[in-house]
C-alpha cells in the first residue's frame, strides 16, 4: 500500500508585483494558525509521512517545516523540490476556470511522473505545493465526486489518497481511495438550514442593515415622522441570502 498526503501551502502574503520576489512571500499569522490546526488533523487520523517533498518557495517550505515538527518527522526528511514550484509558477494567482488547461494537465504529468520514480522504499509521501496544480492531481482521485463541482484546495487545504500497490510506478489516481479531504473553505460538513440557522442569519443582517440605515439618515440629515418596521424587508432579504448559498455552507453558525 502507498499513501500520498496533497498539501497547498496555508495563507501567505500578497502577491508580489516582481515576478522574481514571488518565491520570497511568507506565511502570515493567519497562515501560522491555519496550517498548526491542519497538522493537528492529520495528525489525529496518523497521516505521517515518511518523507515531506516540498517546492522551494518560502511559503512551501514554512508550511512543510511546521507540518513536519507537528507530525514529528525529522527535519532530514524534507526535500525541496524545485519541479514543484516551476510547475505551478506564473499560474497560482490567476483566475481559477472549471476546465483543466493544457499546461496545467502537463505540469500535473510532471509531478505524477516524479512520484512515479520514487524509491518503493517509501510508503506514505507529503507534498507540499501550489495551485492550480496540486487541485488537478486531487480532481483525478476525487471523481465522481469532483466531477459534479471542480476541486479547488483552498490555502491550507489537503486531499490524502491511498492505493492498492507495493511500488510507486503502479499508482492511479484514477484509482486511489480518499482517505481524508479538506477541499472546502471549511471542514464542516454540509447540513440543511433550520431554524437556528435562519434566526443567526436574520440577526446579523438586521443588526447590518439597521447600522447602514442609521449613518445614511445621519449623513444625509433626514429625519423620518414615520417609523418603518424593518422585519418584512430583513426576512425577504434574508430568505434570498440563504437560497443564494451553496449547499456546502449551508451550515450551523459557529457560537463564539
Amino acid at each position: 500500500m502507498k499513501e500520498i498526503y496533497l498539501i497547498r501551502h496555508a495563507k501567505a502574503e500578497a502577491p508580489k508585483k516582481k515576478p522574481d520576489k514571488e518565491k520570497k512571500r511568507k506565511l502570515t499569522k493567519t497562515g501560522m494558525d491555519e496550517i498548526k490546526k491542519k497538522g493537528k488533523k492529520l495528525l489525529k487520523a496518523k497521516l505521517i509521512p515518511d518523507i515531506i517533498f516540498s517546492s522551494d518557495a518560502i511559503r512551501t517550505m514554512q508550511t512543510a517545516k511546521e507540518l513536519a515538527r507537528i507530525l514529528k518527522v525529522k527535519s532530514k526528511h524534507i526535500t525541496s523540490v524545485p519541479l514543484l514550484y516551476e510547475s505551478a509558477a506564473g499560474n497560482e494567482n490567476s483566475s481559477e476556470s472549471n476546465t483543466e488547461s493544457t499546461a496545467e494537465l502537463s505540469h500535473s504529468a510532471q509531478i505524477i511522473n516524479f512520484v512515479q520514480n520514487l524509491s518503493p522504499d517509501y510508503k506514505k509521501i507529503m507534498i507540499v505545493g501550489h495551485n492550480p496544480v496540486l487541485s488537478t492531481i486531487a480532481q483525478k482521485g476525487m471523481k465522481p465526486v469532483a466531477e459534479a463541482t471542480p476541486v479547488s484546495l483552498p490555502t491550507g487545504g489537503y486531499a490524502c489518497f491511498r492505493f492498492a500497490a507495493d511500488d510507486w510506478r503502479d499508482i492511479r489516481f484514477e484509482d486511489a481511495e480518499l482517505i481524508l479531504q479538506s477541499v472546502q473553505k471549511t471542514d464542516r460538513q454540509p447540513a440543511d438550514f433550520t431554524k437556528e440557522n435562519y434566526r443567526y442569519v436574520y440577526s446579523v443582517l438586521e443588526k447590518k442593515i439597521t447600522v447602514l440605515l442609521k449613518s445614511l439618515k445621519k449623513n444625509t440629515r433626514e429625519k423620518s415622522k414615520h417609523k418603518i418596521s424593518l422585519n418584512p424587508h430583513i426576512a425577504k432579504i434574508t430568505k434570498k441570502f440563504i437560497k443564494s448559498l451553496p449547499a456546502d455552507f449551508r451550515v450551523a453558525p459557529t457560537r463564539r
